[in-house]
């Protein structure tokens, strides 16, 4: 996976950048990964940012296809699900769950 740095300190990544700049390949990379966890904040962030640009691109006028937004859309709302039931499980001491990247 590739980290953005964007305007952090050496070691710190920034995920928005990280989702937003790395193309929509490493986008969907990052929200597919099983190895690293992703806080709610910026999934919501980006599912908000991610889902009105692409209400507002249906109606200009260029060559877009709606296929890689839907499904970058549908998982960060995964992602999103997936990070809080893990989290809420741990909290209550529930049974353990699958890997958040799995609900993407």
């Amino acid at each position: 996976l590739n980290y953005v740095q964007h305007s952090c300190p050496d070691g710190y990544y920034n995920e928005l950048a990280s989702y937003f700049l790395d193309g929509a390949e490493g986008f969907v990379k990052h929200l597919y990964s099983h190895g690293d966890r992703q806080r709610s904040g910026p999934l919501a962030v980006g599912l908000l940012l991610y889902f009105s640009l692409a209400c507002g691109m249906a109606g200009v006028t260029v060559p877009m296809g709606t296929f890689v937004p839907s499904m970058v859309i549908g998982a960060l709302a995964g992602r999103f699900c997936g990070e809080n039931f893990a989290a809420l499980m741990t909290y209550v001491g529930g049974p353990q769950l699958a890997a958040p990247g799995v609900y993407a």
